[in-house]
């Protein structure tokens, strides 16, 4: 049976959806079974056949099954064409040569990956999708030994920009056997590399040099105990008697694995669980375990920075910090995981690591310094025990207030940054202080130590104008989202210290409920359609500006296409700006959030190319590379595959666990 693939002219869009589709089902696919265990083989190759080829283009030639008449590339038959892959009668001969290739050792995974494509797509084993599964392998392959932990690779947009230069050096390998076009392309850069990178004799020299040093780690590295670790596994194993739940956190993961099977050796009376980001039941499970109102006992988490935000852990009483957070941001993240308003506990503890000399890191010395500045200009959410800090890290510390704006000032006139953090929640805290708060501090506690499950609650005041103030929850475990809308009109507020002052100045003085009538009814309603419309508004600056960015690159998109009558291509690019739609009713709509960040991946490569080209300090916003969007369009089937499986979120007037809502007579 003749093969057509390689007849499109170069340049044709392969944006066909439902390919793109199979295309993404088969990769899933291929990756689930290789994370199963299966190996990499011809009965796993078959099966992503089948599914590659469930739809759309070559669906009807025989899907998962290899050839069993011959094919060719590019001509009307095998005698004028130019290539003409193996016939079948030797089909499974050099089959089985590629599946020894695939399992062969001490070949690193790059070459093998290239290798095995090229031998692939020189057998042609199927009728049709060779191509597809032949670029699909590169990828299962860099997964399948370890070089990728994600199939972020993604060479089919480049193969296809440069489709004649593809097939020429393809034809090259099975012709001549000649791997490198020839010769070896000198780097643009060579007369700016060091001289062992271009010199052999200074190259082997450097190995040498290195290899020395290597070799003495590793000397050193044998006169090391594991006395350090076993002392951080008998420290938290006696935590556990008066903490019936403890969180540790490491930014190393191999010391969080080392630890657990150090604590079941110490004590086999609690359950040790590791939950990192790549561990997404363990993650679920502590989210379970450590929630407010949990009832287990005797449970240690060891846990990455990946378990550091989004999460409320509150039901334990105490956070042991293993290693020293790089900057305070980490540090309040952690401990914010346990020490919230509504903890059910009196008191937090809070260990902090307090290395020797031998151990002390100058990151740690940059976080005191850190430290020092946030607390002396902002104030701090953290209190470090007085014995912490180094001595001469104080006295390095600002004195003044005046000083530290002399030092801001001077960094910023060098182009440099201060990454010091506000202490964005008193404002908040405040309105339960006992002296100054709005809220008693007796019902405060009442409702801070009730067990009940409250999923909604609405408080109506009098007032001379229409407003209300709502608690969002976070979507899944993330964190509750304030809104004040001033009035019926108003555009929502959601900075934190900006709502509590509104709240302060609109509940301030005596103020009377009013019960729910129909007048009332009506006008949540109305605001709730108000928070819905507001949903974006919610989100980070940096993922609001994307979804704008969003819009108007792909209204330019759709207005290309609709003046080329290409309606598929309309097609898609409406899809995607659906996503952004509010919708009309209380269905699901797109996790917004998760909208912004596909969008984000999608235009990562445009973004570093105007990166590398920016001037010196100039930081590069979204709208800098809007107009290089607009004239590099951005391809149809990458815009699909970015898309494709964005997850739903519950409407998030749906969400609102809370409300205040002034209503006039």
């Amino acid at each position: 049976m003749p093969l057509f693939e390689s007849e499109e002219v170069p340049g044709v869009p392969l944006d066909d959806v439902a390919e793109v589709s199979c295309y993404v089902a088969a990769m899933n696919y291929g990756l689930q079974r290789l994370y199963d265990g299966f190996p990499l083989s011809l009965r796993l190759i078959r099966e992503i056949h089948e599914v590659l080829l469930a739809s759309g283009r070559g669906a009807g030639k025989s899907p998962g099954e290899f050839r069993r008449s011959q094919n060719w590339i590019g001509g009307t038959r095998p005698g004028n064409a130019r290539f003409v892959p193996p016939p079948p009668e030797h089909l499974m001969a050099c089959l089985g040569e590629l599946e020894k290739y695939l399992h062969a050792p001490q070949v690193p995974g790059l070459i093998k990956a290239a290798f095995a494509h090229v031998q692939f797509e020189t057998i042609h084993p199927f009728l049709d999708g060779n191509g597809r599964l032949g670029r699909l392998l590169i990828t299962l392959l860099l997964c399948s030994e370890g070089a990728l932990n994600q199939p972020l690779l993604y060479l089919s947009l480049y193969l296809k920009r440069n489709r004649d230069t593809y097939y020429e050096l393809l034809q090259q390998v099975r012709i001549d056997g000649t791997w490198s076009a020839g010769h070896i392309h000198r780097s643009s850069l060579h007369d700016l590399l060091p001289s062992w990178l271009t010199d052999a004799g200074k190259h082997r020299q450097a190995v040498n040099e290195e290899v020395n040093i290597y070799t003495k780690i590793l000397t050193l590295t044998d006169q090391m105990t594991d006395r350090r670790e076993r002392s951080k596994a008998r420290l938290l194993a006696g935590l556990l008697k008066k903490n019936p739940l403890l969180i540790a956190f490491d930014s190393c993961l191999i010391t969080l694995d080392v630890l657990k099977r150090m604590i079941e050796e110490e004590t086999s009376a609690c359950e040790v669980i590791v939950a990192t980001g790549a561990k997404e039941n363990q993650k679920r499970k502590v989210n379970r375990l450590f929630a407010l109102g949990s009832e287990a006992k005797q449970v240690i988490a060891l846990c990455s920075d990946a378990m550091a935000e989004g999460l409320n852990l509150q039901q334990a009483s105490s956070v042991v910090l293993l290693d020293m957070p790089s900057v305070i941001r980490i540090a309040e993240q952690r401990v914010g995981r346990v020490d919230r308003m509504n903890s059910p506990h009196k008191k937090i503890e809070v260990w902090w690591p307090k290395d020797s000399e031998e151990f002390s890191l100058k990151a740690d010395r940059k976080f005191y310094q850190r430290y020092t500045e946030v607390k002396e200009i902002l104030g701090s959410n953290l209190k470090l025990p007085d014995d912490l800090i180094p001595e001469e890290v104080q006295v390095a510390g600002p004195s003044t207030a005046e000083e530290m704006i002399r030092q801001l000032a001077e960094m910023e006139r060098a182009g440099q940054s201060w990454d010091g953090l506000r202490d964005a929640f008193q404002p908040v805290r405040e309105l339960v202080d006992p002296g100054q708060g709005l809220v008693p501090a007796d019902v405060y506690e009442q409702v801070r130590q009730s067990k009940a499950k409250v999923l909604s609650t609405v408080s109506l005041v009098k007032s001379k104008k229409p407003w209300a103030f709502m608690a969002v929850a976070g979507a899944e475990h993330g964190a509750p989202k304030w809104i004040l809308l001033d009035h019926l009109h108003a555009r929502p507020e959601t900075d934190l210290e900006e709502v509590a002052a509104r709240l302060r100045s609109l509940l301030g003085g005596d103020v009377e409920t009013r019960p729910m009538d129909q007048k009332a009814s009506d006008l949540i309603a109305r605001f709730l359609n108000q928070v819905l419309d507001a949903e974006e508004s919610l989100l980070p600056r940096k993922k609001q500006r994307a979804l704008e960015e969003m819009r108007l690159v792909l209204g330019h998109y759709r207005k290309l296409a609709e003046q080329g009558s290409d309606r598929e291509r309309v097609a898609i690019i409406e899809a995607a700006m659906g996503l952004l739609k509010v919708p009309a009713t209380e269905e699901e709509r797109p996790d917004l959030d998760a909208v912004a960040e596909a969008w984000l991946d999608l235009i990562r490569g445009v973004w570093y190319e105007k990166l590398k080209n920016r001037k010196r300090y100039k930081p590069l916003r979204l709208k800098d590379i809007r107009k290089d969007l607009k004239i590099r369009p951005l391809p149809s089937a990458s815009i699909v595959e970015t898309f494709t499986g964005i997850p739903s979120a519950q409407p998030i007037h749906t969400r609102v666990v809370s409300a205040i809502v002034g209503v006039p007579d």
